[in-house]
Formats: C-alpha cells, sequence, structure tokens
C-alpha cells in the first residue's frame, strides 16, 4: 500500500512521499502490537523521516531523513533476539519491509524536480 501510494508521486514531490510515509507509518501503528517488541519502534522511525521529509529545504536534506530512517530500521533489526528463531526471522521480513519502502520513498525524492 505505502509503496503503491510512494509510486503514485508523478513528480516525486516531497509531501507527497510525506503523506505516503505518514500512512505507512499509521499502518505500522496498527501492526507494532503483533510485531517483536524491538519492532514497535518502527511506526515513530517512519513518522519522524516523514516529519522530516516534509520540512527539507532541499532534496539532499530529504534524502538524507530517508537514508537515516533506513539506519535506524538496520539497528532495529540488529536487535532481534537471535534465541527466538521464528520471531528474528518475522521481524527481519517485516523490518526488510520497511528499508524497501523507505528505499523506494529515497528514489522518488532523488527524482523529484521542485526541491
Amino acid at each position: 500500500m505505502a509503496q503503491g501510494a510512494i509510486l503514485a508521486c508523478e513528480t516525486g514531490t516531497q509531501n507527497c512521499v510525506a503523506d505516503a510515509l505518514d500512512l505507512y507509518a499509521a499502518t505500522l501503528a496498527n501492526l507494532a502490537p503483533q510485531l517483536p517488541p524491538e519492532l514497535h519502534s518502527l511506526p515513530t522511525i517512519v513518522a519522524t523521516a516523514a516529519k522530516k521529509v516534509r520540512a527539507a529545504k532541499t532534496r539532499g536534506e530529504a534524502t538524507r531523513a530517508i537514508k537515516s530512517a533506513i539506519a535506524q530500521v538496520h539497528k532495529v533489526i540488529l536487535l532481534l533476539n537471535a534465541d527466538d528463531t521464528p520471531v528474528r526471522e518475522a521481524g527481519v521480513r517485516e523490518g526488510t519491509l520497511v528499508v524497501d519502502t523507505l528505499q523506494n520513498a529515497d528514489n522518488r525524492l532523488e527524482k523529484a524536480a521542485g526541491l
């Protein structure tokens, strides 16, 4: 859903991408109780990225906000408990989906003409 919303941003404008990230953060917030505790911060990470993208004055600022969020998600994935393999695998899968979505947002912003 979020990736489709990001791809629908015709010109890659930062507000469109930020809106899509806000929608994704809300979706993740609804899913968070079902995720491993280590992943409960994912909605906040994505929401913060959305705010920073919306406030960015340049394309570089916007893409740095996304890259920072991606790095944070990678750190969260590393915190997953290695002793519980099924939980870890599910967490890595979910975290990877978040990274993919953020990467799509970054790609869209890289192509933005309006920043």
